[in-house]
């Protein structure tokens, strides 16, 4: 009788361990900060982290190029938020060294934090000091710190603090090209298409 229930408790053991490996790799969203980047055009400081194998500014782009929009003419906004930045201004604006992603970019990135329905959850800076409530399932287990800063549209800026919208470097088709976006109500990340004439912030990934 002994040895039978030794028996039993070396496999349950034995699972046990299996079971809490497994448990650990489910999320492997593991990153590592790097050194910050100095962009030498306006000297302005960027932090890095790297996902996977992908290195991502952790800031939103902040580059005055002409044409690029500071969300209502407002300095404080900028500094939190970013510029905003047209489709056509978006593929040349980040720095030497770094380059807007493309839809397979993005996706690696995204496949990395486990999937579209998940990812979002991982990417959004938690707390409210940038997102309006709910912020649902933000946990920035990634260290991407996704911020709100909303989007310009026709003339009118609009959704600052509920939805993070990035740029990728694909075209959708002749006028459209695909973005992808991050709500305070969902732990998802969307992709989607739009006009290259709207504007959406930047994140640059390393080359």
């Amino acid at each position: 009788m002994k040895k039978h229930f030794r028996f039993f408790t070396q496999v349950l053991a034995v699972i046990l361990s299996i079971i809490f490996v497994f448990s650990c790799k489910k999320d492997n969203t593991s990153t590592t900060v790097t050194n910050q980047f100095t962009d030498p055009r306006d000297n302005k400081v960027y932090n890095t982290v790297v996902i996977g194998t992908q290195t991502w500014m952790t800031q939103n782009l902040d580059y005055a190029a002409t044409g690029s929009i500071v969300y209502n003419n407002s300095s404080s906004l900028e500094s939190a938020y970013g510029r905003l930045y047209e489709w056509n201004l978006a593929q040349s604006v980040c720095p030497a060294g770094w380059h807007l992603p493309d839809t397979a970019e993005w996706n690696t990135l995204i496949n990395y934090l486990t999937g579209y329905s998940i990812a979002g959850s991982k990417m959004k800076e938690t707390g409210y000091l940038h997102w309006n409530s709910p912020n649902t399932g933000a946990t920035n287990s990634s260290g991407f710190d996704a911020i709100p800063g909303g989007e310009w549209d026709a003339g009118a800026c609009q959704n600052l603090g509920n939805d993070a919208y990035y740029w990728s470097s694909s075209l959708a088709d002749t006028s459209h090209a695909y973005y992808y976006y991050i709500e305070n109500t969902s732990m998802d990340v969307f992709q989607n298409s739009s006009s290259k004439t709207y504007a959406f912030s930047i994140r640059c990934v390393k080359n």
